[in-house]
């Protein structure tokens, strides 16, 4: 939707595992910013009930027609669950899932993204929601090469 984004941390830098981003929207810091899907797919996963102070994350896992699937993580509590979001429900591309949010170990509203493709599809995250499989790199469709490098503002095209 035009929304611009800082980039904390980047496919090289970002910690503890490689191949994430962590995307911070830009502009009015009274701004609440919505999280959308990537890609067109199907909800597997939600956690939406964590609330500071907490280690734990809230999460939203969509996989996706070509086998890859998509989490979005730090996002606000009952953000989610508030828009009628539900596991197993097809989502499109741009579809609001919820709003930033600063929930877990997340140091500053952001979100956090990544991309993987699950070894086994029907056992494809852990109780605590992260991957069983293999991280790729997004494609960020209308930035130069396709990636975003820490510390730099973006806004993301059309594919």
């Amino acid at each position: 939707n035009g929304t611009s984004v800082r980039v904390w941390g980047d496919l090289f830098s970002h910690s503890p595992d490689l191949y994430e981003y962590d995307l911070a929207g830009v502009g009015d810091d009274d701004d609440q910013y919505v999280v959308v899907a990537a890609a067109s797919g199907v909800i597997m996963a939600i956690e939406d009930s964590n609330a500071e102070p907490t280690s734990s994350n809230n999460y939203v896992w969509i996989a996706h027609w070509n086998g890859e699937w998509t989490k979005y993580t730090h996002l606000e509590t009952g953000s989610v669950t508030a828009l009628g979001r539900n596991v197993g429900d097809i989502v499109f591309a741009g579809t609001v899932l919820g709003f930033e949010g600063d929930v877990g170990q997340a140091g500053g509203e952001h979100v956090h993204f990544e991309v993987v493709v699950p070894d086994d599809p029907l056992n494809a995250i852990t109780g605590s929601g992260f991957a069983i499989g293999q991280p790729r790199v997004p494609l960020i469709c209308g930035i130069p090469g396709n990636i975003m490098y820490d510390g730099q503002t973006y806004t993301a095209g059309g594919c």
